[in-house]
């Protein structure tokens, strides 16, 4: 298991992960936007306890991994509630990082109306995508 490093979590992109100690944060970090880097004492006085929970995840770190806090960055997270906050790098599950792209797909249905926007609209939110617009057009 490697540990991230910044070109994997670009700023202003939107990531899910897991963390390599989900008993001590949170089990995994869905569709956060990536707002910044920081180091131990900016993760500090944005109100986290960098030093407290890294105390806490050092077993489970990857091996080479640096247990001083202050020898790794901190991204900061934007979480989908609003809420900010900091994880270390080496916290961070590489290899289940994924990052969104922001593509656009066109989508052009047949033999629907007027009726069938709300089911339509539910599909897409079970499947956790977000819809812009919905835009109706006459029969053509």
């Amino acid at each position: 298991m490697s540990i991230p490093i910044l070109t994997d979590l670009p700023i202003g992109s939107i990531v899910s992960f897991e963390v390599t100690a989900p008993v001590v944060l949170a089990t995994s970090y869905q569709d956060c936007k990536v707002c910044g880097y920081t180091d131990v004492e900016g993760a500090r006085l944005a109100g986290d306890s960098p030093y407290e929970t890294a105390t806490a995840v050092q077993p489970t770190l990857p091996e080479g991994a640096p247990t001083d806090p202050r020898d790794y960055m901190f991204v900061t997270l934007e979480l989908p509630n609003g809420k900010r906050t900091n994880l270390g790098l080496p916290w961070i599950r590489k290899e289940t990082i994924v990052v969104k792209t922001n593509t656009q797909h066109l989508i052009r249905t047949v033999n629907t109306g007027p009726n069938d926007t709300a089911r339509i609209m539910e599909l897409f939110a079970r499947a956790g995508i977000k819809l812009e617009s919905i835009t109706l057009n006459g029969n053509t």
